[in-house]
């Protein structure tokens, strides 16, 4: 079954989003949340950001 699914091709969906609480520079850190044949792994990608410069829908730091 597992070799199907390999064959097949994977359905990776990647969101990329900001964690809800900041940190004490009132930056919030940027999380990813990758899927991959029904399992789910969610981590901080490293990097914090002010709100107001994340774009919600492109999921990406402003220009």
């Amino acid at each position: 079954m597992l070799a199907n699914k390999l064959t097949s091709g994977p359905n990776m969906p990647v969101k990329f989003y900001l964690f809800t609480r900041p940190d004490k520079q009132g930056d919030h850190p940027i999380n990813v949340s990758i899927s991959l044949f029904g399992e789910r792994l969610c981590t901080s990608v490293g990097y914090a950001i002010a709100p107001d410069k994340w774009d919600e829908k492109a999921q990406r730091v402003k220009k």
